[in-house]
């Protein structure tokens, strides 16, 4: 007899209350869904596996209408969905948990990609893809961000290449013999900045963000705007489903404050609606087709998992401009649920647990994925 999947997913996040009752419903349907698909799911913190000894401790929802967890020890598991905030995998949370699954042979989702230079010459190999990236440069000096703002209308974009959350992306533009900078989110609390420095002191302040950490430089992208200023970019994301095939989740309108510099909800940012959308711009609205923008993500996943065989989700910030063309703002191997709605986020689940399901069989059956060794991917 076949032993039953087990499906891992490591989080910091503890689905239920000292008794055992559930306060994380997304986490109890996954574990819902997987046993449709015939498996066992269990949650745990990246901290509490263990490769040496072949368990993992964790919580597991009990098969009664409860809805309670319980704490549970189990063998490894045959696929992990890593689930982990952005913020804590970029501090190193998950390293030890993706090498011991490399090593072990147990199929990691989602793998770690290439970032945001090497994104922006990736999708330049894709013309394919249906899908405009703006000129971008790696900050050597002042220089560079003078020389792209002056090229594309007196404005660029400066971002730290390991970034998140809008955190740290200066919007720098010529303003008379001087240069104003602007950042919804910068340094570590969610403060914003906002500064008109002759051509000295920009120097030195570009100066110093390059030496904190390496950033590119961008064209300002035409991103269509409503009156106040106020830019509208995409959220679209992409998962692949049960076949391993990708299927859109969901787009999202996002609406920067006014005049504002980014769209991301925590630097002030707004979740927009899209019929109110098309009302503002009136018969300029009736120009954007979102199914270009799925369109674009669906066809530039497909190219990524290619790449990386266990990749199976993934939300764009994209932009549309007034001739309907896509733009690529980033690629994000993580997006927060935060964004969708409920429908959305229930669709989500579904193809999450289907897809590690997926990949669950093919390593207990030994088979490859995507034409490519199951684990020769980038962890």
């Amino acid at each position: 007899m076949a032993r039953q999947l087990l499906i891992g997913v490591a989080t910091t996040v503890v689905p239920c209350d000292a008794s055992g009752k559930t306060v994380s419903r997304f986490f109890e349907r996954l574990a819902l869904l997987a046993r449709e698909h015939g498996a066992r799911l269990i949650l745990f913190h990246p901290a509490g596996i263990d490769f040496a000894r072949g368990r993992v401790n964790g919580y597991q929802l009990l098969d009664d209408m409860a809805a309670r967890w319980v704490r549970k020890t189990e063998r490894l598991p045959d696929a992990i969905y890593e689930n982990v905030y952005v913020h804590l995998v970029v501090k190193g949370l998950t390293r030890p948990l993706r090498q011991g699954a490399k090593t072990h042979g147990i199929p990691l989702f989602n793998p770690v990609i290439f970032g945001k230079w090497s994104m922006h010459r990736f999708v330049l190999r894709h013309p394919e893809c249906g899908i405009l990236v703006p000129e971008t440069r790696r900050l050597e000096s002042a220089d560079t961000a003078r020389d792209v703002a002056e090229r594309h209308g007196g404005a660029a974009y400066v971002k730290p290449i390991g970034g998140y959350g809008g955190r740290g992306v200066l919007r720098v533009r010529k303003d008379g013999r001087s240069w104003r900078i602007d950042c919804d989110r910068y340094g570590e609390g969610h403060r914003g900045l906002h500064q008109i420095l002759d051509d000295g002191a920009f120097a030195k302040f570009m100066k110093a963000s390059a030496r904190r950490a390496p950033h590119i430089v961008q064209q300002q992208i035409p991103l269509i705007q409503l009156p106040g200023k106020r830019k509208v970019d995409f959220r679209v994301v992409v998962q692949r489903d049960g076949e391993g095939e990708w299927r859109l989740v969901g787009i999202v309108p996002k609406v920067t404050a006014s005049d504002g510099v980014v769209t991301n909800l925590v630097a002030g940012g707004n979740r927009g609606n899209w019929d109110n959308i098309v009302a503002e711009l009136g018969e300029r609205g009736q120009n954007l087709k979102l199914q270009a923008l799925e369109r674009a993500g669906l066809a530039l996943a497909r190219k990524l998992s290619a790449l990386y065989p266990t990749l199976g989700i993934l939300g764009y910030d994209m932009g549309l401009d007034e001739k309907g063309r896509v733009w690529l703002i980033e690629v994000n191997p993580k997006p927060a649920r935060s964004l969708l709605d409920l429908e959305m986020r229930r669709r989500s689940a579904k193809f999450s647990v289907a897809f590690c399901t997926y990949l669950a069989r093919k390593k207990v059956e030994g088979q490859k994925i995507g034409g490519s060794p199951l684990l020769r991917e980038h962890i």
